[in-house]
This record gives structure tokens, C-alpha cells and sequence, in this order.
């Protein structure tokens, strides 16, 4: 069966695909975080990531694996659902990959030593390549889980579906509230707030909002994650 390119641009921004394909960041993060947890190596963890698992467990369950096949199993359900409409190909996840990458370099391009001076100061305490792209991943997962799948998404939804604010100024509040949280959640846990640094993550905050409403949940965290990684490994290999 051919590659239906026709249909990808559409199809990978679904929220299906979305979160079926952030699964391996998923996977590969809480195995590197055991793996250092077990050897006393871990140093610090996203709080991001500390908040939404905070939230579940005062559900009183565990939040390590929780979310993890929470969301496995909304990303199988809602692939049920559309099946019948929607094309279901491996091939496209590569394509998810390929087109991160490039979103994530052109970042990198745009922001140059930004990047080096802000971008996961956290993991600074540490000079572990793991223990930096597990961060890295990290943020890329349940930052844009917090910050773009839900607050961003959720007001936006709020502010037109009920609010009705209108479509180009819902999503305009939306995005501007999404990346004020995602700026303000960096100082939280001791980190010194900066002004210059604050105003570079509201930007690439931005960024993001308008990459999630292009591209979908699944481009959006895999291009924050591959965007860290670069990062990282610029850092502490170079």
C-alpha cells in the first residue's frame, strides 16, 4: 500500500495520533527516570510532570504509570472510534518524527544561545547526558500535556464553545494564558526569576500554542522533546 501523503497533514494532527504517538517518549522517559531512581542518580524532575501526577494521586492511585496507560488507552479508544474514517499507517509516525525534527532545528536556528542561556536550566545541577535527555523528553511530554493539551486547548474550547468570544479571539486569550503558565511554571521549586528569561519561554510558549493548532498534540511534544535533546547533548557533549 502506497503512502497516502494526501491525507497525512490531517490525519497526524488528530488527537489519536497524537497521543499514540507520544507513547515511546512516554515509555522511553519513565524507563530512563527508574533506571537513575534505582542508582540514586536522579536529581530532579519536571514540574510539569510533578504537577499532573500530583493531581492523580490525590485520586489515590499511582501516578508513575497512571497516566502512561490513561492515556494508551483514550489514544486505542479514539482510534476505534475513527477507524472507520480515519487512515491508520506505521509510515506516518516516522513522518511525525521527521517533521519535529526540522520544527525543532528551525528553533534552534531562530533562538541560537537563548536557548543555551535558559532552555532546562534545571538540568544544570547535572552534568549526566541521561539524566539531561530524560529532562529533556520530559518536558517535551508533559509540558505540552499541561500547557497545550489542556490549558491552552480547554480555554480556548471554554471561551468560543461557551463564552463566545469568537474564534480568532478566543484562541488568541488562550494562547497568550497558555504561555504565561508556561513561563510563570518555570520559576516554581526555587529556579531565580529572570525577566529576560521569562520573555523568551512566553515566546517560544507561543510558538508552541500555534504549532498545536497546526500540527496536533503528537508533532507539537515530539518537536519540544527533540528541541531539548539537541539542546542537552550541544551542552554537555560540546
Amino acid at each position: 500500500m502506497h503512502l497516502q501523503l494526501k491525507s497525512y497533514p490531517q490525519t497526524s494532527r488528530t488527537i489519536s495520533y497524537g497521543l499514540i504517538s507520544i507513547m515511546p517518549l512516554l515509555l522511553i522517559y519513565e524507563g530512563i527516570i527508574a533506571y537513575l531512581d534505582r542508582l540514586s542518580l536522579l536529581h530532579t524532575r519536571n514540574t510539569a510532570e510533578i504537577f499532573l501526577k500530583h493531581v492523580v494521586q490525590t485520586l489515590g492511585v499511582d501516578g508513575r504509570f497512571f497516566l502512561l496507560v490513561v492515556l494508551g488507552a483514550i489514544a486505542m479508544a479514539l482510534f476505534l472510534r475513527d477507524k472507520k474514517k480515519t487512515v491508520f499507517d506505521f509510515r506516518y509516525f516516522f513522518l511525525i518524527f521527521i517533521e519535529a525534527l526540522f520544527y525543532a532545528t528551525f528553533l534552534g536556528m531562530i533562538f541560537g544561545r537563548l536557548t543555551e542561556y535558559v532552555l532546562l536550566s534545571t538540568a544544570n545541577s547535572s552534568n549526566q547526558l541521561w539524566e539531561g535527555i530524560a529532562l529533556a523528553i520530559g518536558a517535551g511530554v508533559y509540558e505540552e500535556l499541561l500547557f497545550r493539551a489542556l490549558i491552552f486547548h480547554l480555554t480556548a474550547y471554554t471561551l468560543v464553545r461557551f463564552l463566545h468570544t469568537g474564534t480568532v479571539p478566543g484562541y488568541l486569550i488562550s494562547a497568550l494564558f497558555s504561555a504565561l503558565a508556561f513561563s510563570w511554571f518555570h520559576y516554581i521549586g526555587g529556579q531565580p526569576f529572570e525577566l529576560y528569561s521569562a520573555v523568551y519561554r512566553f515566546f517560544v510558549g507561543l510558538f508552541l500554542c500555534l504549532l498545536y493548532l497546526l500540527r496536533g498534540l503528537g508533532v507539537t511534544a515530539w518537536t519540544h522533546s527533540l528541541y531539548n535533546c539537541l539542546i542537552v547533548i550541544q551542552r554537555i557533549l560540546f
